[in-house]
C-alpha cells in the first residue's frame, strides 16, 4: 500500500512480541525504534512461519568506508589524530613491504611454467629447470638489500607488463613478515570511533537484526515472550544490542585470493558492532582436494588460487585452519552456532569453490548453512563478491554476474559457465580466453538465495547500468539490482518472489525491471538497430522501503512488470524533464561502431525527486533502449563457451 504523507512523521514496522503493526513515529523515535527491532512480521505471513524464520539477506555494494591502519583516508577527519595514536600504540600494520632475497629467487625459479618470455601469458617457459630470460630480467630489478613498499614494487614491475597472476607470485615470494616489539606479527588495526557513521550504522544494524532474531528464537524455545524493551547496556563506543548473549557472526573470507589477510579486519569490525565472531577457515585449497590432506594445503593453494607462502606469512590463521582441517566436524559445529553469516569481497568463484567439493557438490556444512539461512532465520550478508554470490534461486533461472564492462559486454559473445581459477596458466590447464569486457555469468546463479533477480555491486561508481541490463535481458532473470559502494540493500523475504526492501548507507540501489520488455537483447549484436521498449527503472536510497514482488510464472507470460508497494520514501516525486534526471547514467555511449542510447521517461517526463546529495530518486519509470551497430565494427564470431558447473569472478 502507499502510505499517506504526514509532516514530520514516518511509518515503520514495529514488532511487539510476535505481532507486527504499523505505527507512526517522529524521526527521533524512528531512530530509537529501529535500533531495537530487526524482525519483520507482515500481516499476511503464513501462520506456520515465525517472523525470525524468514530469509533475510544483506547485499553490501563494496567500498565500505572503514577507518583502518591501511586505509587512514577513510577515517573521519576529526578522529584522524586519535586513530593515528591508536595505530601507533597497537603497532599496526600500515603497508606491506617486499624484499626479494635468495629464498625468493629460488622459489620463483621453481615455478616451471612461469614467467613467459614472449608474452604476458604464463605458459611458455619450458619444463626444464633452466632459467627464463624474462625471469632473469625481473629478478635483476627486484629489491635485494632494503625492503620497499607496495607502491615502489609496482613501479619497478610496471615496465614489464605483468598480468595480475604474475604480479601476485612476485609479491608472495618477496613479502616480508613484519613484527611488533613482542615478536608477534603485525596486523591491520581498525579504529571504530573514527569510522564513517553510516558505515557503522550498516554493520551495527546487521548485527542488531541477527541479535533480534536470536532473542526471538530463544524466547520461542523457552516459551518466554520476547520483550524489545529489555536491553543490555552497550560497551563503551559500541551500539546497544538486544538482551542476552551477543549475536554470533560466522565469517567467511574465502572470496579473497588470500583468505587469511582479512580475517582480523572483519573480526575487529563485527566485534566493534557488538557481535561474537567465528572465522570459518574454509577455502578452495582445502575443499577442492581430490583426497583430503591437511599437510598439502600450501601446494593446493598454489594450484587453486596462484598463492605462495600463506602459512609462513599468516602463522596464526594457518594454525586455526589446520585445527579445523584435522577435525572437519568443527565446520558443522560452527554453522550451528551462527546467528548471521558474512562473506567478504574478492572473487565469488573462489567462494563457490570453497563451499563445494571437486565434483561441484555442496559440502555438508555448506548445505546446512544454506538450510539455516533459508528456513531458520540466520541472516546472510556479503560485500562486493560476497553480495554477487548470493544470486539465484533453486529453479536455476536467475544468473550470477561474474564479469563484463561496456562496450565489451554488448559487443562480444556471452561467456556462460566457469571461468578459470587464478593462476591456471601456471599449470597449463586454463579453459577460457575471455575477450576484453566480455559479459560472463553463471546461468544457475550462485548460492541461489537472492531470488528477486540478478544483483551487481560498485554500481554507481563504475557505471554498470548497461552491464546489468544486458545480463538481465540475455539471461532471463527479469529484474536486476545494482548496489552502490558504501551502501547496503536489505531484503526480508515473504517468499522467493516477494520481499521487503530497504536501503542504508551513502548511495542508492538501481532496479531494472524487464518483465514487460518488448524483446530480448541479441548478444553479440547483429548489424543494425535493436529497439527495446517496456523497461522500467528505479533508484532508491536510505529512507526508502517497499515491497517488491516478482511476477509469477503465469503473470510473467502476460508480460506484467514487477509490483512495487511503497512503505516509506526518501523524498516526494514530481514531474521533471527526463534530461535533468540521472543525465550522466543515461548519457548516450559510443564505441567503435557501437552506439547505446537510453530513452528515459514518458514523453520526455520523469516522476522523480532530488536528494540533498544531488542524487535522483524515482520508481518504476519507463525506459527504452536502442543499440545500434554499424558495419564498421567487427564482432567476434567465437561461439559461446558453456561449462557445466560454471563459476564467475567479480572485477
Amino acid at each position: 500500500m502507499r502510505l499517506p504523507s504526514i509532516p514530520r512523521l514516518l511509518t515503520v514496522p514495529m514488532t511487539i512480541g510476535l505481532y507486527c503493526i504499523y505505527c507512526t513515529f517522529t524521526p527521533a523515535e524512528v531512530s530509537a525504534a529501529t535500533s531495537v527491532v530487526g524482525v519483520p512480521t507482515p500481516h499476511d505471513l503464513p501462520l506456520s512461519i515465525q517472523p525470525w524464520q524468514q530469509q533475510e539477506l544483506w547485499l553490501f555494494g563494496g567500498g565500505e568506508q572503514v577507518c583502518s591502519s591501511i586505509e587512514p583516508q577513510y577515517c573521519e577527519p576529526e578522529s584522524l589524530p586519535a586513530a593515528r595514536r591508536h595505530f601507533a600504540t597497537t603497532e599496526a600494520l600500515t603497508e606491506k613491504q617486499y624484499l626479494c632475497n635468495a629464498s625468493s629467487s629460488k622459489l620463483l625459479h621453481q615455478l616451471t611454467h612461469w614467467p613467459a618470455d614472449s608474452s604476458t601469458a604464463l605458459i611458455s617457459k619450458p619444463d626444464s629447470a633452466a632459467s627464463s630470460p624474462r625471469l632473469a630480467q625481473l629478478l635483476a630489478v627486484l629489491p635485494r638489500k632494503e625492503p620497499v613498499s607496495a607502491t615502489r614494487l609496482t613501479a619497478l614491475l610496471q615496465p614489464y607488463g605483468l598480468n595480475d597472476d604474475e604480479t601476485t607470485l612476485i609479491e608472495d615470494a618477496c613479502e616480508v613478515l613484519q613484527y611488533k616489539a613482542d615478536q608477534q606479527p603485525k596486523q591491520v588495526e581498525l579504529y571504530w570511533p573514527g569510522t564513517d557513521p553510516l558505515t557503522r550504522q550498516m554493520f551495527s544494524t546487521f548485527v542488531q537484526s541477527a541479535q533480534a532474531r536470536k532473542t526471538a528464537r530463544s524466547s520461542i524455545a523457552s516459551n518466554t515472550p520476547a520483550n524489545p524493551d529489555q536491553r543490555s547496556k552497550p560497551a563503551a563506543g559500541k551500539t546497544a544490542s538486544a538482551s542476552g548473549p551477543a549475536a554470533t557472526v560466522l565469517l567467511l573470507t574465502a572470496s579473497s585470493y588470500n583468505p587469511y589477510e582479512w580475517v582480523n579486519y572483519y573480526q575487529q569490525l563485527f566485534e566493534a558492532a557488538s557481535a561474537t565472531v567465528i572465522w570459518l577457515p574454509i577455502e578452495a585449497a582445502w575443499s577442492q582436494q581430490q583426497v583430503p590432506d591437511c599437510s598439502q594445503l600450501e601446494i593446493s593453494r598454489l594450484r587453486q588460487a596462484g598463492q605462495l607462502r600463506r602459512a609462513e606469512l599468516y602463522p596464526q590463521q594457518a594454525a586455526i585452519q589446520q585445527g579445523y582441517c584435522r577435525q572437519p566436524e568443527r565446520l558443522l559445529q560452527a554453522v550451528e552456532q551462527a546467528d548471521a553469516v558474512f562473506i567478504n569481497g574478492g572473487d565469488q568463484s573462489l567462494t563457490l569453490r570453497a563451499l563445494t567439493n571437486a565434483q561441484g557438490q555442496w559440502l555438508p556444512f555448506a548445505s546446512r548453512l544454506l538450510q539455516r539461512v533459508r528456513h531458520e532465520g540466520v541472516i546472510l550478508g556479503g560485500s562486493s563478491a560476497g553480495n554477487a554470490v548470493q544470486a539465484g534461486r533453486l529453479a536455476g533461472d536467475i544468473a550470477m554476474i561474474s564479469g563484463g564492462r561496456f562496450p565489451g559486454a554488448l559487443r562480444h559473445p556471452l561467456l556462460q559457465g566457469d571461468i578459470d581459477r587464478p593462476g591456471c596458466a601456471l599449470w597449463r590447464d586454463c579453459q577460457q580466453a575471455d575477450l576484453p569486457g566480455q559479459l560472463s555469468f553463471r546461468k544457475q546463479g550462485g548460492l541461489q538465495l537472492f531470488s528477486l533477480g540478478s544483483n551487481d555491486t560498485h554500481f554507481f561508481e563504475r557505471r554498470r547500468e548497461a552491464r546489468l541490463l544486458t545480463l538481465v535481458s540475455v539471461s532471463g532473470a527479469g529484474a536486476g539490482f545494482g548496489v552502490d559502494e558504501a551502501t547496503v540493500l536489505r531484503a526480508r523475504f515473504h517468499d522467493e518472489n516477494r520481499a521487503e526492501l530497504s536501503v542504508l548507507g551513502h548511495g542508492g540501489v538501481w532496479i531494472i525491471d524487464s518483465f514487460a520488455a518488448s524483446k530480448t537483447l541479441q548478444i553479440p549484436p547483429p548489424t543494425g538497430t535493436q529497439h527495446i521498449t517496456g523497461l522500467q527503472v528505479s533508484r532508491i536510497f536510505a529512507g526508502d522501503s517497499l515491497w517488491f514482488t516478482r511476477p509469477t510464472a503465469s503473470t510473467a507470460k502476460q508480460h506484467q512488470p514487477a509490483h512495487f508497494s511503497v512503505l516509506t520514501h526518501s523524498c516526494h516525486s514530481k514531474p521533471h524533464a527526463a534530461t535533468q534526471v540521472d543525465a550522466d547514467a543515461y548519457a548516450n555511449a559510443t564505441a567503435a561502431g557501437l552506439q547505446l542510447r537510453w530513452i528515459f521517461g514518458q514523453a520526455g517526463v520523469v516522476d522523480a525527486c532530488q536528494l540533498p546529495s544531488g542524487r535522483w530518486r524515482y520508481l518504476q519509470q519507463p525506459m527504452q533502449l536502442q543499440l545500434q551497430i554499424t558495419p564498421a565494427i567487427k564482432v567476434s564470431e567465437r561461439p559461446v563457451v558453456s561449462v557445466l558447473s560454471g563459476i564467475g569472478v567479480q572485477p
